[in-house]
């Protein structure tokens, strides 16, 4: 097995298996504030005076925030290219939703690397793989 049709095996496993949305799939509460998106994929971008600067594909300042974990919210949300997102006024609510599903891209992480080391017997490659396949199924994991 080469490494490429590696990649297009773990694509495919996961796309088959469904991945997991962000946030509809953890959500736990009621109490949230909306946010307009524009069905645009984000980036967190830089810390600018105690705010965090969140930007477009083209890199341009789409929004800043006040918290980390809501830059991360926003732009695990954004996956999806949605036009609207909730996201919890509660600070413990809103770490929880991004642990558990930093758990979840974790362990998919985990069983590809495992799967990478048993057939490759080598790790020379694997950030690099598991960063095109994460990267294909536009994952991103903060």
């Amino acid at each position: 097995m080469t490494e490429k049709e590696f990649i297009n095996k773990w694509k495919t496993g996961i796309s088959l298996e469904g991945i997991k949305n962000f946030p509809s799939d953890f959500f736990t509460t009621q109490d949230c504030t909306e946010y307009s998106l524009d069905e645009k994929t984000l980036m967190i971008g830089e810390e600018f005076f105690g705010k965090y600067e969140i930007l477009d594909a083209k890199g341009n300042v789409f929004l800043q925030v006040n918290d980390y974990l809501q830059a991360k919210y926003l732009v695990y949300s954004s996956r999806n290219k949605v036009k609207k997102v909730n996201m919890p006024n509660n600070n413990s609510e809103l770490k929880n939703m991004i642990t558990e599903y930093e758990k979840y891209l974790d362990s998919l992480l985990i069983k590809i690397q495992n799967d990478y080391k048993k057939i490759f017997h080598s790790t020379t490659n694997l950030h690099k793989v598991t960063n095109e396949i994460f990267h294909s199924l536009n994952l991103t994991r903060y």
